[in-house]
């Protein structure tokens, strides 16, 4: 594609030539990859027959796309294809790579729940080899308590013990410790009050004197 004058010069009339346009013929798309070509040795020069350009428009904003007369005629010629059917072939490839990438997640989600499904499985089988195991151990230890009937009360004895005490047992246990502490206290006081008594009578009685032989009053 060739530029009129005028188009992208940065003048006062300047115009830009569009990034993309669009083939009135065949529906493709042509997009500026390579930017600006000069004419060696600048300046202007005569548009070749046959060739493509962008023309300099009053009514425009940007420059308007003309194409040769060679494609003017074999237009004629050449069938023009459906805009609709360039957009339902369009549509239907971004609609077979949807299905293919939709295939290829079902396969992936597919595969993720056959391991689920053979791991759960094999968890199953080893939990009910583990409870035979347990059921058959607890089938043995009951015969040998039924045959000993004192190895049973040893157990439920110590059960009881192990087992956390209720709260009027903790109740009852909280006032046996309280009577306990009381008693404590009461036979100090008593021990102290006979101590102070026992002191009280040292300092204020009669003092005793000790006996010096027969005879000789105290």
């Amino acid at each position: 594609m060739y530029l009129e004058k005028g188009i992208e010069e940065f003048r006062e009339n300047h115009k830009p030539s569009p990034f993309t346009i669009a083939c009135p013929y065949c529906g493709g798309l042509a997009m500026d990859v390579s930017g600006i070509q000069k004419v060696p040795g600048g300046g202007y020069v005569p548009l070749p027959d046959g060739y493509s350009y962008f023309a300099h428009m009053e009514n425009r904003d940007c420059g308007v796309p003309v194409f040769c007369q060679e494609a003017e005629r074999t237009r004629t010629s050449a069938p023009v294809p459906d805009v609709d059917e360039i957009i339902d072939r369009l549509t239907s490839v971004e609609m077979e790579k949807r299905r293919e990438n939709l295939r290829k997640e079902l396969d992936q989600l597919e595969e993720i729940l056959k391991n689920a499904g053979e791991a759960t499985a094999m968890r199953w089988k080893e939990f009910e080899i583990a409870m035979k195991r347990i059921v058959k151990i607890a089938g043995m230890g009951a015969e040998e308590i039924e045959s000993q009937p004192e190895k049973l009360a040893d157990l439920k004895k110590k059960k009881d013990r192990l087992a956390p005490p209720a709260a009027l047992d903790r109740k009852e246990a909280r006032k046996k410790q309280c009577a306990v502490e009381e008693e404590t206290v009461s036979r100090l006081r008593q021990y102290r009050a006979k101590k102070n008594c026992r002191a009280a009578g040292k300092r204020t009685g009669p003092r005793r004197r000790e006996g010096r032989g027969p005879g000789e009053e105290n």
